[in-house]
């Protein structure tokens, strides 16, 4: 006699579930979710083609981008421009501005139809998060809720002049402690609104500002710390080697593991002499850090670093280098 066929799971049942768990995903072969429905114009040809590969395309309108440079080579005029043309392509704008820079003369003078531009002034990380990701969370809301959605665009200038709550409140009180929030709460604020702005088709334009080395073939790079030729760096295979001879590729050993180097900076700095107990000196930059967690805290949070220039006689430390 026949056994008869139990009933199977099949990957439609799972496709069931998952759309139950998640409405944001579907077959891949239906989803248009990670697709870019629409170019926005940069103003500038050369701009284009360098974000998009065509002169007649542009921003993408569901990414996030970042134009960086040294303060002062026009940034802020290359986000005008961008917005005059998303405007004339039927969006409407929300600007928050770290830098006090822009008024509505300056925008008009761009052809840009103030009416259509939202003006956020912001100062701290902590309130553009805030503000950022409660008008997402609406706008998903509404969205899901059957409502027709305006085209938006948003606009942060600048990222790299948003202060910290903890900075400002350091400031009153007059401490010179570096604040070590900043960074974790940006990296935050990231994780957070990618998924809703590529959801709703949100194209995100910020600025960032970037630093000039003064080497003998200068570079642009972020601000960070660094040491002097001599000191050691721990390898994956737990060998030393001089920090001057580490090379792109190397693989190294930090406190989240073996890393691969990627990029390689030069930079001329003020340092400093770090002395330890067991007589061992590291020379390093002022804004060069050092990790003072233990084994149960985690390395990924700024609270457990603190820069060379902040370290005071009998600091302790848990490793010299990240």
């Amino acid at each position: 006699m026949a056994k008869k066929n139990e009933k199977k799971y099949s990957f439609d049942d799972i496709n069931a579930e998952l759309s139950n768990l998640n409405p944001l995903g579907s077959v891949m072969e239906h989803s248009s979710f990670s697709e870019v429905t629409e170019w926005i114009d940069t103003g500038n040809y050369h701009l284009n083609a360098c974000v998009s590969g065509s002169l007649f395309k542009g921003w993408p309108n569901n990414r996030s981008c970042s134009i960086a440079g040294p303060s002062g080579t026009g940034k802020t005029y290359l986000v005008l421009n961008s917005i005059n043309r998303a405007i004339e392509m039927g969006y409407n704008v929300i600007f928050y501005d770290s830098e006090a820079a822009v008024d509505r003369e300056i925008m008009k003078k761009f052809g840009i139809d103030t009416n259509k531009v939202n003006y956020q002034p912001v100062s701290t990380v902590q309130d553009f998060r805030t503000s950022i990701t409660t008008i997402t969370s609406r706008m998903q809301e509404a969205k899901r809720a059957g409502a027709e959605l305006p085209k938006m665009m948003i606009i942060l200038d600048s990222a790299g002049n948003l202060a910290t709550a903890k900075e400002i409140e350091d400031a009153k009180s007059g401490s010179d402690k570096s604040d070590m929030t900043r960074s974790k709460v940006l990296k935050s604020i990231f994780r957070i609104i990618m998924t809703p702005l590529a959801d709703l088709k949100v194209p995100f334009l910020f600025t960032n500002h970037t630093y000039q080395t003064q080497s003998f073939i200068s570079q642009q790079v972020a601000g960070g710390g660094c040491l002097v030729p001599g000191s050691k760096v721990v390898m994956a295979n737990n060998t030393l080697k001089n920090i001057e001879d580490i090379v792109e590729g190397d693989i190294v050993s930090t406190l989240m593991g073996n890393k691969e180097i990627e990029n390689i900076w030069t930079f001329e700095k003020k340092t400093y002499r770090v002395e330890f107990e067991d007589g061992s000196i590291i020379e390093c930059s002022e804004d060069h850090r050092f990790y003072i967690g233990d084994e149960k805290d985690d390395p990924l949070d700024d609270k457990n670093w603190v820069f060379a220039k902040d370290l005071v006689e009998n600091s302790e430390v848990s490793r010299y280098i990240l």
